[in-house]
């Protein structure tokens, strides 16, 4: 059924005469009164009595146009969101980490994708790079901010026919129980350590890097444990770890952290998505993470 129609049995309603709907919408009085009598036809009962005074809903057609009412409400506030989608001014944003950015530039990032995006709803995932990689193929994420090899050296692990945008680097700090702290470390100083990481890091991609590069080989002990989890470990003097730079501001009771004496001690942060992706809250999401790495304030 036609939409005009049923806008104009709407109009004939609000305004009590058929002409004076015909003036409302600015349509000739006959296209109105026609267009009601072609509803009522494919209804097959009448919406208005009629009279000298005007017309006005019988009871069923009070009751219809009642359930009309409803559903054009419906469809243009339909129509109103899923513009709002398309624009990437709402919808649902899917974001994954390697580890939890709670300072530095992602939180930045974040916080001017919400300040320019306040109606996306936003959820995380953090977990390592290879199942974040897979829940990117797998259309369960939108976008993962990774970890890999700094610029000029072979990513630690290939990523096929996803895309990428290079955001910032981030250099590595050994973090240590307070009673062993130092200020300055090297691989070497690391090697006799029983360093802890996550389950899902990718610490043999690392361990090689560290290697190739000119490195000592390093002792990784996996724990299936969170970020914080390791941390706790640490302080309570079961191991080091490595952690981003961007974790040097969470303060932790009983833990030290020092910076880690080689250029090789960094990673680059990395944003990859499906080249296919077609969700607009994730081209509105990288459209403000180009703009921000263009000026300052995406560094550490």
């Amino acid at each position: 059924m036609e939409l005009r129609l049923l806008r104009y049995a709407l109009a004939v309603e609000s305004c009590g005469s058929i002409g004076a709907a015909a003036a409302l919408l600015g349509v000739e009085t006959s296209a109105v009164s026609r267009g009601i009598r072609d509803l009522e036809d494919r209804l097959g009962f009448l919406l208005f009595d009629r009279s000298h005074r005007g017309a006005a809903p019988g009871p069923a057609g009070a009751v219809y146009l009642s359930l009309v009412r409803e559903a054009l409400n419906a469809l243009e506030r339909a129509e109103a969101t899923a513009r709002s989608v398309s624009n990437g001014r709402s919808g649902l944003l899917r974001i994954g980490f390697v580890w939890s950015f709670g300072f530095g530039p992602i939180v930045k990032l974040l916080q001017e994708f919400r300040r320019c995006q306040p109606t996306v709803e936003v959820q995380f995932v953090e977990d390592g790079p290879d199942p974040l990689i897979a829940r990117l193929h797998d259309r369960k994420l939108d976008v993962a901010l990774t970890a890999i090899e700094p610029a000029g050296h072979v990513p630690m692990r290939p990523v096929g026919e996803l895309s990428r945008l290079t955001l910032w680097t981030e250099r590595l700090l050994a973090a240590m129980p307070a009673a062993e702290a130092r200020d300055r470390v090297s691989w070497t100083d690391l090697v006799e350590r029983k360093l802890l990481c996550r389950v899902a890091d990718d610490f043999r991609g690392y361990s090689a890097f560290v290697e190739r590069t000119g490195g000592p080989t390093l002792r990784f002990f996996p724990q299936d444990c969170s970020r914080e989890g390791l941390l706790g470990l640490v302080a309570a003097g079961h191991g080091w770890t490595i952690v981003p730079e961007s974790l040097a501001e969470c303060e932790v009771g009983g833990i030290m952290l020092a910076p880690i004496s080689s250029a090789s001690a960094a990673l680059q942060i990395e944003a990859l998505w499906r080249a296919g992706n077609e969700n607009p809250a994730l081209r509105s999401f990288l459209k403000l993470a180009r703009k921000m790495r263009g000026t300052a304030s995406l560094s550490v």
